[in-house]
């Protein structure tokens, strides 16, 4: 059988033309699947099955794709598991739960989402220094002269994002995240500036 939610996928009108072209072809299922094919070659084309179920849901008022989405309520263990969880260790993983209490990562992801629970990453901020400042006035002074010298000259500096070795150890922002329904504004102040070398 063809899935109906192909249909769907393929525009948003094309589950009703099945229906009309069902209505065109005096309720002939076959014939309107034959003339739903020809008409739209590139489509996928429905099997009278298809359009056989499209015109019950057509009936029924129920023509368009509803997702049921499954209410949890607040007395549910789960929920109230994942509650204290998350008030215990908001630094908690999803594995983590799956691992410890048994309730699976998807589950877990789902609730917390339908209780407008977000998993906020730090924000890494750089620590300013009292020399911070000289050495700033100093660069930018430095690049107006060479823009002066060569007005071209910032078109063939690359500046790149990519990774970085740090002598401090290296943080996964990806890893370090805080489970919260309010954004916390967490945030680590790291120092990038002491340069260092690898020999």
């Amino acid at each position: 059988m063809f899935p109906l939610r192909c249909l769907f996928n393929e525009s948003p009108l094309a589950s009703h033309d099945g229906v009309l072209y069902k209505r065109e072809c005096h309720n002939n299922y076959n014939a309107a699947a034959r003339l739903y094919s020809e008409r739209f070659p590139d489509r996928r084309h429905p099997t009278n099955v298809t359009i056989h179920s499209l015109t019950v849901r057509d009936r029924r008022g129920r023509l368009a794709h509803q997702r049921r989405r499954r209410k949890y309520n607040e007395d549910d263990v789960r929920v109230v598991t994942i509650l204290a969880v998350i008030d215990l260790d908001p630094h908690v993983s999803s594995r983590q739960v799956e691992r410890e209490v048994g309730i699976p990562r998807r589950t877990f992801l789902r609730i917390l989402n339908r209780l407008r629970y977000h998993a906020y990453h730090i924000t890494l901020v750089q620590e300013l220094r009292i020399s911070h400042m000289q050495m700033r006035i100093v660069f930018c002074r430095w690049a107006l002269q060479t823009i002066e010298n060569d007005p071209k000259f910032f078109y063939y500096v690359l500046f790149s994002d990519e990774a970085k070795f740090y002598s401090d150890g290296q943080l996964n922002r990806h890893n370090c995240h805080y489970w919260s329904n309010e954004n916390p504004h967490w945030h680590r102040t790291v120092d990038h500036q002491h340069r260092w070398s690898l020999m």
